[in-house]
């Protein structure tokens, strides 16, 4: 499955960079752009294993440009999940902003740059509170 496939629909996420696609056939992948560029070029193709079910386990799952505390200054936050009918999906940071949501497929997306901080999200009457803890521990990574 390449990137011609016309089953596919892609989004470039616009803050982390990163290329959101989804199938019709409920799967979905977040691509770097290193990645999607090497796809175009003709020097990767994706496997079967790079397609997760578009629906995660969780109501919402996240990512991070870097783990909570690993580095100085602000990074980049993203979650998402699938849309359900159970009502509208927001995202509310401590700090009290609302980002702004992205969609794709049945999925919402919604992604913010700032320092470490939790967020709640709402998904029809249910909440979630989401990165509410730095981990234990962490490596120094920069030096």
């Amino acid at each position: 499955m390449g990137v011609d496939n016309d089953d596919v629909e892609g989004l470039v996420l616009p803050l982390s960079g990163l290329r959101l696609e989804w199938r019709g056939d409920g799967r979905s992948r977040f691509v770097p752009p290193a990645q999607y560029a090497d796809e175009i070029a003709g020097r990767f193709e994706p496997g079967p294993e790079d397609w997760t079910r578009a629906d995660p386990p969780l109501p919402c799952a996240g990512r991070a440009q870097r783990a909570p505390g690993s580095g100085r200054g602000p990074s980049w936050w993203l979650l998402y999940g699938a849309i359900t009918g159970d009502g509208p999906v927001t995202v509310t940071l401590a700090d009290g902003r609302t980002p702004p949501m992205l969609t794709l497929g049945p999925l919402w997306i919604c992604e913010w740059v700032s320092e470490w901080q939790e967020a709640r999200v709402i998904c029809g009457g249910d909440s979630h509170t989401v990165f509410g803890r730095k981990a234990g521990y962490l490596r120094a990574q920069d030096g």
